[in-house]
């Protein structure tokens, strides 16, 4: 009895293996690098609200989920630019910039670093900044050795907010508004 129920578990680890193998493999017959990037990752990355895809090696951008915006930028290091400007709080500009740089990202993947993950304020459509949680993995492409990187960003507005009032809550006395003891110390 116990012999047959090891076999069954061996068989259905060896199932699992070879399916998730040929489903890799079918991936990597997609010649076009946009496609096999994004078959890749969409499973992926199903709550995030925004996502990317870039060739950092050759500076270029493979897909975006932010149509439009970026359709008329020659390059990742241009759009990197813009999102500085256009879109990011000042407070966390420097972050930013600093972070997703086209040689920082290299760099740090040639240290071993496989995922970078921060929080940064955003301008949404209406204008107002969102606080967003951003990941980016990065990784290279074998045949090519160029080194691609998916970034995607999940909003966590909810949370700071519900971190900021807790601090305040923490900071201040709850009837008259002023600082307490514990902070003024």
């Amino acid at each position: 009895c116990n012999q047959l129920l090891s076999s069954v578990i061996l068989l259905i680890a060896c199932w699992t293996f070879l399916y998730y193998n040929l489903n890799i493999l079918k991936l990597l017959r997609y010649k076009d690098e946009n496609v096999r990037m994004q078959k890749l990752t969409d499973g992926l990355t199903s709550n995030a609200v925004y996502r990317f895809n870039v060739n950092l090696s050759r500076d270029s951008i493979l897909s975006s989920s932010l149509y439009g915006t970026f359709d008329d930028c020659e390059s990742y290091s241009e759009a990197v630019t813009r999102v500085v400007l256009r879109y990011a709080n000042p407070k966390d500009a420097d972050k930013i910039k600093e972070t997703l740089n086209k040689y920082n990202l290299i760099l740090q993947y040639e240290k071993g670093t496989k995922k970078i993950e921060f929080e940064a304020r955003i301008k949404g459509k209406n204008g107002k900044y969102v606080w967003y949680h951003i990941n980016v993995v990065l990784t290279c492409e074998e045949r090519s050795t160029d080194i691609y990187a998916y970034f995607y960003a999940t909003d966590i507005q909810e949370r700071m907010s519900e971190k900021e009032s807790l601090s305040k809550a923490a900071t201040t006395d709850g009837l008259t508004g002023l600082l307490n003891k514990v902070t003024t110390l």
